[in-house]
């Protein structure tokens, strides 16, 4: 009488998950899989939902299997507040056993600050009143908030769609403490700091 004897089931592959990442566009991502087969079989690796322009390429490896994955995402892959892009990595045994791994590869867009369009410098008569829209753009982000950080007494700053209107009369007789009649009004839009020049020649 032969004895049976019971065969051990086919245990899947084991690799590490890469795990999430995230990155800024323009940004390059590279890691390697590899893996090995507890019956000491070959691994293959395989992947699905790749992000358009990603190269996924299989290599030998020493344990039995590797792959490399490499991507360079584009503007278009991401967003200011991020856009995820759901991959899945995929072991698998000569005897069809597999193993998965999802991961989200989160690309954000790296956001320009604010920035000023206006003109930085003005000349006044004594007594004229500069009333100015100051624009201020930021083509990636929330509207601008303006604040005055400094300028001379009587300078106000008001908000408008455009950024801030500034305004400023100048002086009708010269003052001591300004420099030659000249003044400055410094103004922010987070981080962007921004300096303009009023000249006025008595």
């Amino acid at each position: 009488m032969v004895a049976a004897t019971a065969c051990a089931p086919n245990e899947p592959p084991r690799f590490d998950s890469p795990g999430d990442r995230v990155l800024f566009a323009g940004q390059r991502l590279e890691f390697t899989l590899s893996g090995s087969d507890p019956e000491g079989g070959a691994v293959r690796f395989g992947a699905r939902g790749l992000p358009p322009g990603s190269r996924f390429e299989p290599e030998a490896a020493a344990d039995g299997g590797g792959a490399r994955f490499t991507w360079v995402p584009l503007p278009s892959d991401g967003a200011v507040e991020g856009r995820t892009h759901p991959v899945t990595f995929i072991a698998q045994d000569d005897e069809g056993a597999r193993r998965t791994a999802s991961v989200s590869l989160t690309v954000y867009l790296d956001a320009a600050s604010p920035r000023f369009t206006s003109p930085a410098a003005f000349v006044l008569a004594p007594g004229e009143t500069l009333d100015e829209v100051v624009v201020v753009r930021d083509d990636d982000g929330p509207k601008p908030v303006v604040r005055l950080v400094a300028g001379p007494a009587g300078v106000s700053l008001e908000p408008h769609p455009d950024g801030a209107r500034l305004r400023f009369t100048a002086p009708s007789v010269p003052e001591p403490v300004a420099s030659g009649g000249l003044y400055a009004i410094v103004l922010e839009a987070p981080p962007t700091v921004w300096t303009c020049h009023v000249l006025v020649p008595f």
